[in-house]
């Protein structure tokens, strides 16, 4: 009886410290992060055209200003019953996050494209998010272009100065 116990306590214990492990891919190598703060650590090791892989569970808000691509488990809580949902706070593309891909994250914050910047080429697909905003300025030169929104459910949007974005198949209420 001790023994059963003491390896039921054993499991527990290994549970409650158990880490989300987030993965990096970047020419060919693979490099996984279980840190306090995984997808920090991910990011800051990441270069252009790396892509990060998300499994599910919290985690902070990302300001991308790097081209990358970043895959979570999703959101749907009958797709993800095994793994649970992949929630990033925010979501902020900023200079530099030209051509990125974000697909399957809960942002139960926002989605933005920041102000007065250029962006160019950025697709969020099967993505839920509180809102989706485009912080344009009034001059054809900081305007988003080419960006793709599909497959989204998404809170609001907002789309200021923007060229080119196409959105299909989103669910907006």
């Amino acid at each position: 009886m001790r023994s059963v116990l003491a390896a039921l306590l054993l499991l527990l214990a290994g549970t409650a410290v158990a880490q989300k492990a987030v993965v990096l891919q970047h020419a060919g190598t693979t490099t996984i992060f279980s840190s306090t703060n995984p997808l920090g650590d991910a990011y800051a090791a990441a270069v252009s055209g790396d892509t990060i892989y998300l499994p599910g569970g919290i985690f902070p808000g990302l300001g991308i200003t790097k081209r990358l691509t970043i895959f979570g488990a999703g959101h749907y809580p009958d797709s993800t019953a095994t793994t649970g949902v992949t929630q990033v706070a925010s979501i902020d593309f900023q200079s530099g996050s030209d051509g990125s891909t974000i697909q399957g994250l809960l942002v139960p914050g926002a989605i933005n494209f920041s102000y007065n910047i250029k962006i160019d080429s950025v697709i969020v697909s099967r993505c839920y998010a509180g809102g989706i905003t485009f912080h344009g300025e009034n001059t054809p030169t900081f305007n988003c272009v080419g960006i793709l929104l599909y497959q989204n459910v998404v809170g609001d949007m907002i789309l200021r100065q923007t060229d080119g974005v196409r959105v299909f198949n989103n669910i907006i209420s």
